[in-house]
């Protein structure tokens, strides 16, 4: 499930453009990498773009080349990247398509660009501070990436880092080891555990919630015994990431555990167990990787529970403000309250104030500002002008990182506050590509789904969200209650709103009374029904106007009034 790319007439005219530009004039060799990976990926053979084929056909590197031990795909992948975000920073900043080479991978990515118009600068150019920290942030940014020069073009790729996090200041994110996997079971077993390392470190970097490495690019280890002592001497290390693969009887098993390395004490195990079959065992272990990626670096994962712990028992912990700001968040979105939001707005907002190439605090930023409107929480102007700052955010989150997968989350879902569905369900897509195993990004996506009926694919995101992260929050239900409430299965509605109940959020109690009306409890639908009158009184002067707000297609959003009207919500008489 991805976006659909552009027509190959678009991608090749935005390449000529790149091509025509700064670095890539003076530089033949990062003007022949990018050629070279945009025309395979366009005749359809995107899968022969590795390291080694690379090292051969752009950099003329003799057959017998080793990529693992010759940097040079790796270090002109560096610079390719960094030119990229340059070019879009200044010539590229409103080309209509953005080609970006996401981390861990040689393959471009085609997106189409949503850069800000003059007429919306100038309309929010005195808006309020937040307008002010935008435009610092770009320029900063730009600055920045000019500042490295060419040190930087020499320095050996590290995966796990961004430009962004290569240049920003010195800031607190978990790092996680990831050790090689043991084998059990012969040559079959030893391909299996370097397969399932290599996945799971793909896939735990999809997340920018922390930052993983291989174990042999932190401290060198002779054997398994070592390992986990030399990583306690290693400084700047948080986790550690042991696995075993075992092939037996036509069955791969794995066991994988998580060592929290401040404490020296396991804090997470997993098994899991499948039968062997040659041609779908790499299928397998790709998921189990991501599955396993989720559980630990998800919000409401393993690692955010044991850094909010960290940060609990620890109050002069030297973190970071921006990360505690990302824990705050994400604590506020689990269940929302309006003293919350305030809290968690005020923190981000310094956050980008000082790291204004900050990807994903824009992010974060964007829903805080869209929950302005769509609750009316802290709304200081107009829902107009909530909207706009949430879109202003978006873009900018994006524009910082085009590889962030959670930048295109957040502003999908400020499209579709917009009223812009064709813009959304692109950076929906996108998110989705970057990073399928994030069930926060499936979540909101499944939310938009089914804000436009699509409600099979709105039912299978929000399901998926909820199998990959067991810690999921309360707000993942959200769109599985609308799902059975819409097909009339009134019982797993029921279930769902229950869990998706939260205490400040007007469609978790409109959720509960037409469920319990739905199943014939009238008696618990009647109390729901009072309570919402009470707490949300703009509800039931005009509810048609507060549920717009949301987007639904005007069939449901008819249907959720009027079974709230049948659980004993009192309406006004104009209000219908």
């Amino acid at each position: 499930m991805g976006a659909q790319p552009p027509d190959r007439k678009q991608v090749l005219e935005q390449l000529d453009r790149i091509l025509r530009t700064g670095d890539f004039e003076r530089s033949a060799r990062i003007s022949q990498f990018l050629k070279f990976i945009v025309h395979k990926t366009l005749d359809g053979e995107a899968e022969d773009i590795k390291g080694y084929t690379l090292g051969v056909e752009v950099f003329d590197k003799p057959e017998n080349f080793d990529p693992d031990t010759d940097a040079t795909v790796r270090v002109e992948a560096t610079r390719l990247r960094k030119a990229l975000t340059i070019y879009y920073h200044e010539d590229g900043k409103n080309d209509p398509l953005i080609i970006t080479i996401p981390k861990g991978s040689y393959k471009p990515v085609f997106i189409e660009n949503t850069p800000r118009t003059t007429s919306e600068n100038a309309s929010n150019d005195n808006d309020d501070h937040v307008q002010k920290f935008i435009y610092f942030g770009i320029a900063t940014l730009c600055l920045l990436l000019l500042a490295i020069g060419i040190n930087r073009a020499h320095m050996p790729e590290t995966a796990e880092e961004s430009v962004n996090e290569q240049i920003a200041p010195k800031r607190y994110i978990p790092v996680v080891v990831i050790a090689p996997f043991d084998p059990i079971g012969g040559p079959e077993a030893e391909n299996l555990a370097h397969s399932m390392e290599r996945r799971l470190t793909t896939n735990l970097r999809r997340f920018k919630f922390l930052r993983a490495l291989r174990l042999d690019t932190v401290t060198e280890y002779e054997t398994f015994v070592q390992k986990t002592a030399s990583l306690k001497r290693t400084p700047d290390t948080h986790y550690a990431i042991e696995g075993m693969i075992r092939l037996k009887d036509n069955t791969v098993s794995a066991n994988i555990r998580v060592l929290d390395l401040e404490k020296t004490t396991f804090v997470w195990s997993y098994e899991e167990s499948f039968p062997y079959d040659e041609q779908t065992v790499e299928d397998d272990l790709e998921e189990l990787s991501g599955s396993v990626a989720s559980q630990l670096s998800s919000a409401y994962g393993v690692f955010f529970n044991l850094e909010q712990e960290r940060i609990d028992s620890n109050p002069d912990n030297p973190l970071s403000k921006h990360y505690i700001c990302y824990l705050k968040f994400y604590a506020y979105s689990n269940n929302k309250t309006e003293q919350q939001h305030e809290e968690v707005r005020d923190c981000l907002e310094k956050a980008v104030a000082e790291y204004p190439e900050d990807s994903n605090a824009w992010a974060y930023l964007a829903w805080i500002y869209d929950n302005e409107y769509r609750y009316g929480f802290n709304n200081n102007g107009t829902p107009e002008k909530s909207k706009q700052k949430a879109l202003l955010a978006a873009k900018t989150s994006v524009n910082t990182n085009p590889q962030n997968p959670r930048a295109h989350q957040h502003l999908a879902i400020v499209a579709f506050l917009n009223d812009d569905f064709a813009l959304g369900k692109r950076h929906g897509d996108m998110a989705i590509t970057l990073n399928p195993y994030d069930p926060q990004i499936l979540a909101d996506i499944a939310w938009n789904s089914a804000i436009l009926g699509e409600w099979e694919k709105a039912r299978e995101l929000g399901e998926r969200a909820v199998k990959l992260n067991p810690a999921h929050p309360r707000w993942y239900h959200g769109v599985l209650y609308f799902y059975y409430y819409n097909a009339e299965d009134y019982e797993t509605a029921l279930a769902h709103a229950l869990e998706y109940f939260q205490p400040d959020v007007l469609l978790s109690y409109i959720a509960l009374a037409t469920s319990y009306e739905g199943v014939g409890d009238t008696e618990k639908a009647h109390d729901i029904a009072m309570k919402l009158e009470q707490k949300f009184p703009k509800f039931i002067e005009d509810p048609h106007a507060e549920l717009d707000g949301w987007g639904f297609q005007p069939d449901f959003a008819k249907k959720l009034v009027t079974g709230a009207q049948k659980a004993g919500v009192n309406f006004k008489d104009k209000a219908l």
